[in-house]
C-alpha cells in the first residue's frame, strides 16, 4: 500500500516472517509530486503541471512553481497546480527548461528550434 507523509511516497508491507508475524515495513519510495513540462510552439509558450505520483493534476496546488533556463530561474504562481510562462525563440538552437523546485521530481521539456 502507498501512502503520501508530507512530500514524500512511502511504500507500506506487512510481512510474516518464521518467528513474528505481521511485521510493518515502510519504505521511501521517492518524492510524491512532480512537474510535467510542455512546450507550446505555436503560442510560444512553456506550460509546467503539479502532478502526483499517479499522474493527477493537484489542482489545489496553488504554490510557486521555479523554472530554470540556462542558470536563470523564474518563479511563477500556479493556479489550480498550473503555470505557464512565454518562451520565444530568437536563435535556432536546442534548449533545454526545467524546473526546480525542493522535494520534488522536476521536469524538462527540449526544444529543438
Amino acid at each position: 500500500m502507498n501512502f503520501i507523509d508530507g512530500l514524500y511516497l512511502y511504500k507500506k508491507e506487512i510481512i510474516d516472517t518464521p518467528t513474528q508475524t505481521g511485521v510493518i515495513v515502510i519504505t521511501q519510495v521517492g518524492p510524491a509530486y512532480k512537474t510535467v513540462l510542455t512546450h507550446d510552439p505555436v503560442a510560444d509558450t512553456i506550460t509546467a503541471e503539479y502532478k502526483d505520483y499517479q499522474d493527477n493534476l493537484r489542482s489545489d496546488f496553488n504554490g510557486d512553481i521555479i523554472f530554470e533556463f540556462e542558470g536563470e530561474q523564474l518563479v511563477v504562481p500556479a493556479s489550480s497546480g498550473v503555470a505557464t510562462i512565454d518562451f520565444d525563440i530568437i536563435e535556432p538552437g536546442t534548449y533545454v527548461v526545467k524546473t526546480a523546485m525542493p522535494e520534488v521530481a522536476n521536469g524538462e521539456v527540449t526544444i529543438n528550434a
